[in-house]
């Protein structure tokens, strides 16, 4: 079992397959906690229900972080038996071991959730991978050119307060060059755009290729074809 993001963080924990506890006595905890244990509801699935034209990709994420979290061996702790600040540590080590396409090399991230979503992270383990996946697909985005961003990304206890923002790193002042910046995300989906196109034509041009070296096939068969019975009206082809 790989618990290299997890194991050097120094607290206790259960592990859930082998229902061994490490060193933790919450006997006179429990009682407590049962009378006062809130519910969390499942803030992913509510999601979906109410924006199911996003539930594929939500599901990527899920996944994307669940897989994640089982190559680090996370799926194997106890949130249960962590403390906030226990949680807020392990959670952070995984995100400190998420890494960055290349091309974002000269971007800074802000990375924070609020208190009311760590605690929906910590007892709710779909909403705990979407925050994991949605972090690992953002620092994947590859950029053509190597671009200069403070990417602001702002957590709460739901997938609709989630705030994801792209701020330029430029040094030439927004009245000097007259035109309003964009934000980071309309300009990956420009360039989404941009690259579909190319495709598009690059996959056009090839089919336009195929399709005259056909009519030249088609043109060359019918002159030998005519040239073997004589050509039209009497003309002999050589």
């Amino acid at each position: 079992m790989n618990i290299s993001a997890t194991a050097a963080m120094g607290y206790n924990y259960t592990n859930i397959k082998t229902g061994v506890s490490q060193k933790k006595d919450v006997s006179n905890e429990n009682t407590c906690e049962k009378q006062t244990q809130k519910e969390y509801k499942n803030v992913v699935k509510e999601y979906k229900q109410k924006h199911p034209d996003s539930a594929s990709h939500v599901n990527q994420q899920v996944q994307a972080g669940k897989n994640y979290m089982k190559n680090c061996g996370g799926d194997e702790i106890s949130r249960s038996d962590m403390t906030m600040d226990e949680y807020k540590a392990f959670f952070k080590n995984l995100i400190d071991g998420v890494s960055f396409d290349s091309s974002q090399a000269n971007c800074k991230e802000m990375w924070s959730i609020t208190e009311d979503g760590w605690e929906q992270m910590k007892n709710d383990p779909e909403y705990e991978a979407w925050v994991l996946g949605y972090t690992i697909e953002n620092r994947s985005v590859h950029f053509p050119f190597q671009a200069s961003f403070l990417n602001v990304e702002k957590f709460d206890a739901s997938i609709e307060e989630h705030h994801g923002e792209g701020i330029p790193m430029n040094t030439e002042s927004p009245k000097k060059s007259g035109k309003k910046d964009e934000s980071w995300w309309s300009k990956r989906q420009k360039r989404m755009k941009e690259l579909m196109k190319r495709q598009q034509k690059a996959a056009l041009k090839r089919a336009q290729e195929r399709r005259n070296v056909t009519d030249i096939y088609e043109e060359n068969i019918d002159i030998f074809t005519e040239s073997m019975m004589g050509g039209k009206n009497g003309t002999e082809y050589f």
